[in-house]
């Protein structure tokens, strides 16, 4: 809250919402008396739920988010806000970010982890951004790694008036956001420099380990989109999970599994070699696995 209060963009209101919490969360909130700030309460509906509740509260024209355990950096809404009003046909900017930990030690950043916007060319923008050639969607569903995080973003109310995060998924639920608004957006910017600095601990819903089956079940869930289904960009990413998902189901030795993912992905022409790549891996295996399950 402080990060956010001690913004050098000070025309915003700072919702709260405690969501079902058993510390000290609504004495540390009552004790802000800011009148910027604005909270709620909700019976633990989890952080889709939570979010939506913030989003239905919210009344300006531009949106951002931030989860409790993390900092915005003080230029963090100046800079994005620049680029916004320089240019109105860019509908939400991102920023880089960093990790840290409780001994104080700094990760990398993240944007090293997403080649893509090194190799894509785009406008300067205000506030040393930079304006992403190309359609929106097509550009973050085809990054490895997610390069626009929720906590990172100032998007248009336009584009995300009636997009809500899926309730019931604990994990990849940013995903599912993310593209659903790049979906109504015009262009995309970032700044390369973090804005944001992300708390890592043990109790972090968000685990790497934790991710493919659940970044599997997303991308399902927007399949079933029309509007996404037929893109070309949509289905490369889907098989390619798909093909990820196989192979750790197989190296697990759940081949059985592994072999009906595969087949779906072997389905989806973009990205067919990938599942065939993903089959050849384990020759042997497979027969074996086959032949029991016969």
């Amino acid at each position: 809250m402080e990060s956010v209060l001690g913004q050098t963009f000070g025309d915003l209101e700072c919702i709260v919402v405690d969501d079902g919490s058993t510390d000290d969360t609504a004495r540390l909130i009552a004790s802000f008396s800011d009148p910027r700030v604005v909270s709620a309460s909700t019976p633990h509906i989890g952080v889709s739920g939570a979010r939506n509740r913030g989003l239905d509260m919210s009344r300006g024209d531009l949106i951002a988010f931030l989860d409790a355990d993390d900092r915005w950096r003080p230029g963090k809404l100046e800079r994005q806000v620049a680029i916004l009003e320089e240019s109105p046909d860019v509908d939400m900017v991102f920023t880089n970010f960093v990790r840290f930990t409780a001994k104080g030690k700094w990760l990398p950043d993240q944007f090293t982890y997403v080649p893509e916007l090194a190799a894509t060319r785009g406008e300067k923008a205000a506030a040393g951004g930079i304006v992403l050639p190309g359609d929106p969607f097509d550009f973050l569903v085809s990054t490895g790694e997610l390069a626009a995080w929720i906590p990172t973003i100032v998007v248009r109310r336009r584009v995300t008036e009636s997009v809500r995060f899926p309730l019931g998924v604990a994990i990849c639920e940013d995903l599912h956001y993310i593209l659903n608004i790049a979906s109504n957006s015009r262009r995309l910017a970032y700044l390369p420099e973090p804005e944001l600095e992300v708390r890592r601990h043990g109790e972090n819903a968000y685990e790497p380990e934790d991710v493919g089956g659940n970044l599997v079940s997303v991308l399902r869930m927007l399949e079933k989109d029309p509007r996404f289904a037929g893109r070309a960009s949509f289905r490369f990413r889907l098989g390619k999970e798909l093909s990820r998902q196989g192979t750790r189901l197989a190296r697990k030795g759940e081949f059985r599994r592994a072999a009906e993912v595969l087949g779906d992905a072997l389905r989806i022409r973009e990205s067919r070699p990938l599942a065939v790549k993903a089959f050849l891996a384990f020759p042997l295996r497979w027969l074996r696995g086959v032949l029991e399950w016969n």
